[in-house]
């Protein structure tokens, strides 16, 4: 099943052929350092593996992380989606980026068009997002794309920061 979620610069589902590009995007320490699984990739084979999950998520559940490719350069520049939480009933509405794209207002524009997608496509009543405290750039874009913050919480085993929404996009500026 092949999804094109279009923003203006951004998003489509995955290819096999993407794991070289997620490769430079997962063998960062810097990118990977909040997400929960923080281990960056060690070669094309690991990042082949993640690119697998997504496609497998996406093809039980007909959404998952997309790829974020920059339209004007054609470049894989991270992922995007909302996605099951250990195949529990939590939605979870997760990003990341190459950090040379760092600061663009690729997160947000990615994560408001998925959050859209979410609750009138989908039909999902509610998404949640979790995040490392003094992640403040990820707590920005959450908050400009309506998710409150509920508290604190844990994903993983570490301790994170709970937001959430269930009302649809209440953007912010």
């Amino acid at each position: 099943m092949q999804t094109i979620l279009e923003t203006e610069r951004l998003l489509r589902t995955w290819s096999l052929d993407d794991a070289a590009a997620v490769f430079v995007l997962t063998s960062d320490p810097l990118v990977m350092r909040f997400l929960s699984n923080n281990v960056p990739d060690r070669d094309v084979d690991e990042a082949r593996r993640r690119v697998e999950r997504a496609m497998a998520h996406h093809e039980k559940h007909r959404f998952g992380l997309m790829a974020l490719v920059e339209k004007s350069t054609g470049e894989l520049i991270g992922s995007c989606g909302v996605k099951h939480v250990y195949e529990a009933p939590v939605i979870e509405l997760a990003y990341h980026l190459r950090r040379d794209r760092w600061n663009r207002g690729y997160a947000t524009e990615a994560a408001r068009a998925t959050v859209r997608y979410g609750f009138e496509d989908l039909g999902l009543e509610r998404i949640a997002a979790f995040v490392d405290e003094a992640n403040l750039a990820s707590r920005r874009v959450l908050e400009k794309c309506g998710l409150c913050l509920e508290g604190p919480g844990e994903y993983g085993g570490a301790p994170c920061l709970v937001y959430a929404t269930s009302g649809g996009l209440r953007a912010t500026k």
